[in-house]
């Protein structure tokens, strides 16, 4: 399993790298990392190493990052505004196309790389299947399920938003969680006591130890309602625009005309007393436990960080999947502290990511 080999084969080594020299590293960008060559193993069969102890350049998230506050300067100004910057290719216009450019330069080498992988194969055996699947493999030769082969533009902008996807979502709240755990220690050793009472470990490194079956994470009831409740807090898309096909009408009673463009506050709602009580700005993963000891399944109108409706994330349980599979690995084997005295606040973009990461120390729990 890609998750399982990743976590054993870079991440584990690189928190004992960090941690055995006491270095202070940022746990945002080492997340990212984590989640971006994950991402790119199971998109385009191909390993970047961007976790490693040399921390190499990482281009794509530089070029992510500059688009993803572009876009969001297009919807905070004027369109003229935004409009004329990329006209004159100035400001944050001109730094959305030189990224889309290193998006291009990116993605062609991949697409290129498994084009050509495809048809060796179809010409040696005739059948493109491989028995490492990627998300890329359907396009170059066709495939049932997406059907004649694509432009290479619809697969580039459709490798793009499965890299968006797997790389700057979970990360972000993993990110936010350590966080909140910092400040709340309670929570934290219930979540290793959960973990000492449900998983099988394996043992990698020494004496670290990281989950066997990934099957049992769905045992982690504790760790999953602290995720919920940091998502809740902090959702890694803050904000949601619909547009109205034709006139409706909203629960409340307001008219809403065709072609109004609606904003859903998801990061707000997460905040409002009249959805959570008024605790609403406290982190307590107890609000999602019923009193039958399991999950609460929260309303997505109310919830909305996987969006609700059709548009519903796809890939909401694997989300939980590897977000449990990576805090339980670093939990149970390293105490992370936050370094004191830092700022820290979100940075303008559409992904709801700390402006200046999140700078800890690791240390090992184990002899």
């Amino acid at each position: 399993m890609v998750l399982h080999q990743r976590i054993e084969e870079a991440l584990v080594k690189v928190l004992e790298y960090v941690s055995g020299r006491e270095m202070v590293v940022n746990l945002q960008d080492l997340l990212v990392r984590h989640a971006f060559d994950i991402g790119c193993i199971t998109g385009v069969g191909f390993n970047p190493g961007l976790l490693s102890i040399d921390f190499p350049e990482n281009r794509f998230q530089k070029a992510m990052s500059d688009t993803l506050e572009a876009a969001f300067y297009r919807y905070v100004m004027p369109d003229s505004l935004w409009k004329l910057q990329s006209w004159l290719q100035i400001g944050k216009e001109k730094k959305r196309s030189d990224a889309w450019k290193a998006f291009d330069d990116l993605l062609t080498q991949f697409i290129s790389t498994q084009r050509h992988k495809s048809n060796k194969s179809v010409a040696s055996s005739g059948s493109n299947e491989e028995n490492d699947f990627n998300f890329l493999n359907f396009y170059p030769t066709g495939h049932e399920i997406t059907g004649r082969t694509p432009k290479d533009s619809l697969i580039r902008d459709n490798l793009m938003q499965f890299l968006l996807a797997s790389d700057g979502t979970y990360s972000l709240t993993l990110t936010w969680f350590f966080y909140l755990i910092s400040k709340a220690p309670m929570v934290e050793n219930k979540i290793r006591e959960e973990i000492k009472r449900h998983l099988s470990m394996k043992q990698v490194e020494g004496s670290l130890q990281i989950p066997s079956n990934y099957d049992e994470l769905s045992k982690l009831t504790y760790l999953h309602a602290a995720l919920c409740e940091t998502l809740r807090l902090y959702p890694p898309i803050p904000f949601e625009f619909r547009t109205c096909t034709k006139q409706e009408y909203l629960p409340s009673g307001h008219r809403v005309d065709q072609n109004t463009r609606i904003i859903i506050g998801i990061h707000a709602m997460g905040r409002m007393e009249s959805l959570w009580g008024e605790d609403c700005y406290a982190f307590k993963p107890e609000r999602w436990i019923g009193e039958d000891g399991k999950i609460k399944r929260e309303s997505p109108t109310k919830f909305s960080a996987f969006i609700a409706g059709p548009r519903i994330c796809p890939g909401k349980e694997v989300s939980f999947l590897l977000m449990k599979a990576t805090a339980t690995a670093i939990i149970h084997n390293y105490n992370v502290h936050v370094v004191e005295g830092q700022n820290i606040g979100p940075k303008n973009s559409v992904l709801y990511q700390m402006k200046k990461g999140l700078m800890v120390r690791v240390k090992k729990r184990w002899s």
